[in-house]
């Protein structure tokens, strides 16, 4: 039997059920130098076996391989054919998966795509997805709003317009991220994989977030490229999204969240 190697031993030392690991904590049970853990870190990710979360210093949390039958991959292919489709099975993941990585205390999630083109206020106005939250922290006074906002993408329609089109959002979203459905083993295909390579380096120089998903249903195949900056844009315009793009129902709760 093989020696493991220290990839391997990195590797497993991630929890199996999905669950996230701090960067600090898992590199004190590892053991490794700094310049040693993030360079196995960075491969893993970029094996796809591995993607990177929230938290004091960073996390990381295992990504499933699981195979599907063909006849099952066909069937999700009809389900999702276009954007409109990864609406609802993308905030389930917000609302199952997302959140408990982000840790925030108090929220609401809701579909807001295209409720800014309803207001007049333009096509690139409201993002597809958008989390409210308001947390409070032990040491530090008051309380603090985020708007998150995630702007989705079918591998049948995307381009690096989409990073611009999310990078608009930052007028008012403290945090933004763009997110592509892509097909199983899209790494295999030269033409994805350089448009995806591209996507992420706009992101990067943007600094906003990049998410990567080839089964909406499945949490486990989200994978959380690249982390955005968080900006503190200016209150009226955080006050006029929520006013223009959400429901008075949903307002109400945002309202409540804020007492």
């Amino acid at each position: 039997m093989p020696e493991k190697t220290e990839k391997d031993i990195f590797f497993e030392s991630i929890p199996a059920d999905g669950s996230a690991i701090g960067n600090t904590t898992l590199q004190k049970i590892l053991g490794l130098a700094p310049e040693k853990y993030w360079k196995i870190r960075d491969e893993l990710r970029t094996e796809g076996r591995i993607a990177t979360g929230r938290g004091k210093g960073g996390s990381v949390y295992r990504i499933s391989d699981i195979k599907e039958e063909p006849a099952k991959l066909k069937i999700k292919e009809e389900t999702f054919k276009k954007e409109k489709d990864l609406y609802l099975p993308f905030k389930t993941y917000v609302e199952r998966s997302f959140i408990r990585r982000y840790g925030t205390q108090k929220c609401i999630c809701t579909i807001t795509a295209n409720r800014g083109k309803k207001a007049g206020a333009g096509i690139h106005a409201c993002p597809d997805i958008t989390i409210i939250s308001v947390d409070r922290y032990q040491y530090i006074p008051g309380q603090f709003m985020s708007i998150i906002t995630f702007e989705l993408k079918h591998y049948n329609d995307f381009t690096i317009a989409g990073v611009y089109e999310t990078a608009a959002h930052g007028r008012f979203a403290t945090e933004n991220y763009l997110c592509v459905y892509m097909p199983k083993n899209w790494e295999n295909a030269p033409d994805l994989k350089n448009k995806i390579d591209a996507i992420g380096g706009e992101c990067e120089r943007f600094k906003i977030g990049f998410i990567i998903f080839t089964d909406p249903d499945d949490s486990n195949s989200y994978q959380i490229r690249i982390e955005p900056d968080r900006r503190e844009p200016d209150p009226y315009f955080m006050d006029e999204f929520i006013n223009r793009s959400f429901y008075p129902d949903e307002k109400k709760e945002i309202a409540i969240l804020i007492k």
